[in-house]
């Protein structure tokens, strides 16, 4: 999957500066970046090294399913199968998809995991080589071939189906918070209940952390990393954040965001500059935060706002940064955390 970079920080200077016990820190690579896991307090029966390998072969079979960046990946598989048919696919795949289609619905089309073939023009996705400005026919011609509502998930049977056969999907802006909640559920099957997860800046928390107050993360801005917008307490939620000025290219000779408006098929050119969102699970602050990021300043505060979401805009303004923060955003907030 594409590299990530990332935009929320854990915090310890915001924090007591005594721990109240041990933490098990353990981490590793996957989805073109990084992992990492504390647990609070592990019970003395947690062999470190048998759950490293436990949590990492979970971020491998996320990576194996639904990475574009894989050929023989089941999302691979599904996107090269030009048929009308259901096909069949695993579980996982077919739950990341169903949360895909209901934001989807929810942001009317701003979030649309069958977006594949526009982030492939723009040289965005697997293929990269991003260069030249698509040709105003090949553009058209692409974006017919994306409409999250020309994709079926199947009720009471595990597969999915398109109403095209040329209909392709990319799930980099779901699946990375997946696997922050498959690892979740793995460490609780295990009996963890007090646990920090990060993917690639993305996080989802549990317990009281390792100094008993909950787990802290800072909501950047952006140029300059040493200075947060906010400061969130993570006690049993996710929070994700999308921006646009980590990552681009060049293309016709204008640096473009590596983050396309499925709707006009083009990259966004608004003054939003990120969005996060705290959510129960990973996946679904990674897939509204994304949309919130498309709609762009009005329409992703109006959709925050109307559906009641945990989330804080950051836009840009003459003067430097204007910041938004939802009600629903303030219980999650660190009293006195971040600018206002």
């Amino acid at each position: 999957m594409r590299v990530v970079l990332p935009l929320l920080l854990l915090l310890a200077s915001t924090l007591p500066a005594a721990a109240t016990g041990p933490v098990l820190h353990l981490a590793g690579e996957t989805m073109g970046t990084t992992w990492s896991v504390q647990v609070a307090r592990p019970a003395s029966h947690l062999d470190s090294r048998t759950l490293r390998h436990e949590l990492a072969t979970v971020v491998a079979d996320v990576d194996q399913r639904m990475s574009t960046y894989r050929p023989d990946s089941e999302i691979s598989r599904f996107n090269a199968r030009r048929t009308r048919a259901w096909i069949p696919v695993s579980r996982d795949t077919r739950r990341v998809v169903a949360e895909a289609l209901r934001v989807s619905r929810l942001s009317a089309g701003a979030f649309d995991p069958t977006v594949a073939p526009l982030l492939d023009l723009w040289g965005f996705g697997a293929a990269g080589g991003a260069g030249d400005l698509p040709r105003p026919a090949t553009l058209r011609a692409t974006r017919a071939r994306v409409g999250w509502r020309a994709l079926d998930v199947a009720e009471g049977v595990v597969a999915l189906r398109k109403r095209r056969p040329d209909l392709e999907i990319d799930l980099s802006a779901i699946a990375k918070g997946f696997g922050i909640d498959a690892m979740a559920e793995h460490l609780e099957r295990r009996g963890v209940t007090d646990y920090l997860i990060e993917i690639g800046g993305e996080l989802r928390g549990r317990g009281r952390g390792r100094h008993g107050t909950g787990w802290t993360v800072g909501i950047e801005l952006p140029h300059d990393a040493s200075a947060v917008a906010a400061v969130v307490r993570l006690e049993r939620a996710a929070v994700a954040t999308s921006g646009d000025y980590r990552k681009g290219a060049e293309v016709g000779g204008v640096r473009r965001p590596h983050v396309l408006d499925p709707r006009t098929g083009s990259p966004v050119r608004h003054a939003l500059a990120s969005a996060t969102v705290v959510a129960r699970t990973a996946m679904r602050a990674d897939a509204l935060a994304t949309a919130l990021l498309v709609l762009g300043p009005d329409d992703g505060w109006e959709l925050a706002r109307r559906e009641r979401l945990a989330a804080l805009l950051v836009i840009r303004t003459s003067d430097g940064f204007e910041i938004r923060r939802t009600p629903d955003l303030s219980g999650h907030l660190l009293a006195g955390g971040g600018a206002s």
